[in-house]
């Protein structure tokens, strides 16, 4: 395909367009390391994982038995999705983190890292082009952590604006703080807006982080084990969110939730965000724990942080691949 025509193409940053010389560069590398039979294995392999997951997921629904939650979500659709949801960001997040090290292994490759150096800012442009090729490369499942919580969204909407239209108003009666109802529509649109954009965030900040310790760390098996600790870490903090839930028995839709900030500290990890999207229960919460109308707001602050901490991550990596000193 001619990218120079390609409309979307032309909307990307130059680092960022298939047909740039770097970007071009480090995707053919990876078509290089994996064969064709490697990747549709690959394919194949997590199609297969990720019917697995939602047949396990549809039969604890069956059987009245969900996932870390309560069997009277009214959606049956979303008891069935949460699962495989959950898990496949749980591993994107990681596969990206463990994804960028390949760029700085250009300069094991004296003649290709000269022909990057060459180009103006080309070390830079390397580390950025980097990072979207990593997206780049997991865009397919992107795509299906996105398009499931649009759904959801519509499914708010719909119940917000629909025929059979959900009772905000006396939803609302006993809330704190007192609110109305417009209002709560302003903070259900900013619970929407940071419930799908939040896991993207985590996303490209993971691969921008994994750039970043990649760079800045000289010894490659320093930054391998540095890498290494912040997977396990984020396996631990997500299994420990899980657990917590387990062992309070708190269960959606967290009606016995103990505070405030035990909330908004589940919400941070484990995609607990994703439950809000369920109308029905998540008004359940808001009676149950003072001020939970707002937590959408926090999952949109939590998005901007994340996205303003990737960009200075990329900025600098980038920086410091420019320097005189790494060159």
């Amino acid at each position: 395909m001619d990218v120079k025509h390609d409309p979307e193409a032309s909307r990307l940053p130059d680092w960022a367009r298939p047909d740039h010389p770097v970007m071009r560069y480090l995707l053919h590398g990876e078509a290089q390391r994996s064969g064709r039979l490697a990747r549709w294995v690959t394919r194949i392999g997590g199609l297969g994982i990720a019917a697995g997951l939602l047949l396990l997921s549809y039969q604890g629904y069956r059987k009245n038995t969900p996932f870390a939650i309560s069997p009277d979500v009214e959606s049956g659709l979303f008891v069935v999705l949460y699962l495989p949801l959950v898990l496949l960001q749980l591993f994107v997040t990681l596969i990206v983190l463990i994804s960028t090290e390949s760029v700085f292994s250009l300069t094991a490759q004296p003649q290709a890292w000269q022909l990057v150096r060459i180009t103006t800012h080309g070390a830079g442009l390397a580390v950025r082009a980097r990072w979207a090729a990593v997206l780049y490369q997991v865009r397919w499942l992107l795509a299906l952590l996105v398009v499931p919580r649009l759904v959801f969204v519509a499914q708010m909407v719909a119940d917000l604006v629909g025929p059979d239209r959900f009772d905000l108003e006396r939803a609302l009666v006993g809330v704190t703080p007192d609110i109305s109802p417009g209002g709560a529509i302003v903070l259900l649109a900013a619970l929407m807006i940071g419930t799908v954009g939040l896991p993207l965030a985590i996303i490209a900040f993971n691969a921008a982080l994994g750039l970043f310790l990649t760079g800045v760390l000289e010894n490659r098996r320093l930054a391998t084990m540095a890498r290494l600790v912040v997977l396990i870490a984020e396996v631990g903090i997500f299994n420990v969110a899980l657990l917590f839930l387990d062992l309070a028995s708190v269960r959606w839709p967290y009606t016995n939730m103990p505070d405030l900030g035990t909330l908004l500290r589940l919400l941070a990890v484990g995609d607990q965000g994703l439950r809000l999207l369920d109308l029905p229960s998540y008004a359940l919460l808001w009676s149950a724990v003072d001020y939970s109308l707002y937590a959408g707001v926090w999952l949109l602050a939590l998005t901007i942080i994340l996205g303003v901490l990737t960009v200075w991550l990329i900025r600098y990596t980038a920086e410091r691949a420019e320097s005189p000193s790494e060159q």
